[in-house]
């Protein structure tokens, strides 16, 4: 049971960090994650192994919520110079919102942003090729009911 729950939230971190991999990127359209899904569908689901507390992944999965995320794209970079990337997520906030504290903190680039599904501990990296990547925060965190998470 435990490893099917710890499958799922993975999965759907995944695909939350696939959305600011995506819009980072600079791909027309982030990626969003589906809804959690409800019991009478996974308890339907032909790859469902038997003997799965489906009311247990209910539970996991009901600690999601909808939120909003913004972070600063670099369109161009000059080889030997730091840029930071800054990321904001927010369950109270809209995009728009954010987006707009993201521009009046000066960070460079373009703000780009999306409505995602947030789970109660979220994952951000930023990765790619020929260039090194230094996390300043930690890349999980967990995610304030109140307050931005960045």
């Amino acid at each position: 049971m435990r490893p099917l729950v710890t499958t799922l939230l993975s999965a759907r971190r995944t695909v939350a960090i696939a959305c600011v991999a995506a819009c980072v990127l600079g791909l027309d359209r982030c990626a969003q994650a589906p809804p959690p899904t409800g019991s009478s569908t996974l308890a339907s689901s032909s790859a469902m192994p038997a003997g799965v507390d489906v009311a247990a992944i209910d539970r996991v999965l009901g600690g999601w919520t909808t939120g909003s995320i913004a972070f600063n794209v670099m369109s161009t970079m000059r080889l030997g110079e730091t840029y930071p990337i800054h990321l904001l997520l927010s369950r109270r906030k809209s995009v728009q919102a954010l987006q707009q504290e993201l521009q009046t903190a000066t960070h460079e680039g373009t703000v780009q942003g999306a409505q995602i599904s947030i789970a109660p501990e979220m994952e951000a990296r930023l990765t790619g090729q020929g260039f090194e990547i230094t996390a300043v925060t930690p890349e999980r965190q967990t995610v304030s009911a109140e307050a931005n998470t960045d």
